[in-house]
């Protein structure tokens, strides 16, 4: 398996990933191909870092972060991250997360987070990767109608 930095010809193999593990439990997001391409090209033009891992041409997962300026330090979010069901468990998602960790550090962040719902398999996993859940801080959510 190899991490690389992700390109635009990418952009269709990581849409496939994200279709195929967010319509999983417990997100049961409905993406099709065009929506999900979409997504992942406006990533592209918004200037997140995105990196794949491969084994030899095929992307079995994926992770899209920012790195963003706070009074006290750069930052990096986790915007999205996801693997294969079939190659979870084999250090993939590991892999990801500390290129992501990596990088951030090269380019001065302080600080890394991201969101997750408590239901999903991924909760426990970052728990593993030393995240810890935010105590001075919640996300609020509104609907816009």
């Amino acid at each position: 398996m190899k991490i690389r930095k992700a390109t635009k010809k990418d952009i269709r193999k990581i849409a496939k990933v994200w279709i195929q593990e967010y319509s999983k439990k417990p997100y049961y997001e409905k993406w099709s191909l065009q929506s999900s391409q979409k997504r992942v090209k406006d990533y592209f033009d918004k200037k997140y870092i995105i990196y794949v891992a491969a084994i030899e041409k095929e992307i079995i997962g994926f992770i899209i972060f920012e790195i963003c300026p706070f009074y006290n330090g750069s930052q990096t979010y986790i915007a999205d991250i996801a693997v294969l069901s079939n190659n979870q468990g084999n250090g993939v998602g590991k892999s990801l997360m500390k290129k992501a960790e990596s990088e951030s550090r090269k380019r001065g962040a302080k600080k890394i987070s991201l969101r997750t719902s408590k239901k999903s398999r991924a909760f426990g996993f970052y728990k593993k990767l030393n995240y810890n859940e935010e105590k001075d801080f919640v996300n609020l959510d509104k609907k816009l109608r």
